[in-house]
Order: C-alpha cells, then structure tokens, then sequence
C-alpha cells in the first residue's frame, strides 16, 4: 500500500512537471510571435520613414536644382547687360 501511495504521488509530480513545462513552452512561443511581429512592424516603420526622407531628399535636391538654374540666369542675365 505504501509504495502503490508513491508511486501515484510520483505519477502526480510527473504530470505536473509535465504540465508546467507545456506552459513554459507555450509562453515562450507566445513571446516569440509577439517579439517577431514587433520587429515585422519596426522594419516596416523604417521602412516608410526611409521613403518618406528620401522623397524629402529628392524634393530638397530639385529646390536646389531650381535655385542653381535660377542664379545661372541671373548671371548670365547680368553678364549681357553689362
């Protein structure tokens, strides 16, 4: 009777051993996923920031562009006149 006593405490420790590593398991997946959609949307926010820096870049380049045009006119403008 005593061992039959152990050995079902021993079957009962198992299944709860068992069972908490199933949890652990499980909670790690679940940190996983989440740490891996986070870094999904942190590369799609550089992303767009990328492209929206670019696009300003561009924009800032055909400003100069016009400007640089500009002034060669204007030069140019100045050395006929004179």
């Amino acid at each position: 009777m005593g061992n039959e006593k152990k050995e079902e405490e021993n079957k009962q420790k198992k299944k709860e051993e068992e069972h908490k590593e199933e949890e652990k398991t499980i909670r790690s997946r679940r940190s996983e996923e989440e740490g891996h959609k986070e870094g999904e949307e942190i590369q799609e926010k550089n992303k767009k920031d990328r492209r929206r820096r670019a696009d300003e870049d561009y924009k800032e380049g055909e400003v100069k562009q016009s400007e640089k045009r500009r002034r060669r006119k204007q030069t140019e403008e100045e050395r006929r006149r004179t």
